[in-house]
């Protein structure tokens, strides 16, 4: 298995990456991505077009901003569309990570390509990676 951290360090200076950015694994093998902090995983990163946070209705109510369900709920691996979300990851619901059983997300690559992945919450401030994945 190998381990990228979705930043690191401490949160009122957390450096805003994916260490290591770039990542060059066989097929077959096992990525995770840790968090000590507010992130999360959504791959192809191209599929940026969603936001954040999202108006809710709320009748008989003022509207009120609720995260995005793309970015709030994890996929179980790949999608048949080669889409995949790890939903937040972070030291649990008690803070704020939706990751069942801890800070870690986990995907398995079994085909050989790249593979380019982005923290949608930090888009913006350029937090991308990238899995390059090798023939055995």
């Amino acid at each position: 298995m190998f381990i990228v951290n979705a930043g690191i360090g401490p949160r009122a200076t957390e450096i805003l990456e994916f260490l290591p950015r770039h990542l060059t694994v066989t097929e077959g093998a096992t990525v995770a991505w840790i968090s000590n902090g507010f992130h999360s995983v959504v791959v192809p990163e191209e599929r940026t077009d969603f936001p954040y946070y999202l108006p809710m209705e709320i009748p008989d109510s003022l509207p009120i901003v609720a995260v995005n369900p793309e970015v709030y709920e994890a996929t179980d691996g790949f999608t048949d569309t080669g889409f995949f979300n790890s939903g937040i990851i972070g030291p649990g619901l008690r803070g704020y990570g939706t990751r069942r059983n801890g800070v870690a997300a986990t995907l398995t690559f079994n085909e050989s390509g790249k593979c380019r992945y982005i923290c949608p919450i930090h888009r913006k401030l350029g937090m991308v990676g990238a899995v390059t994945v090798v023939p055995r």
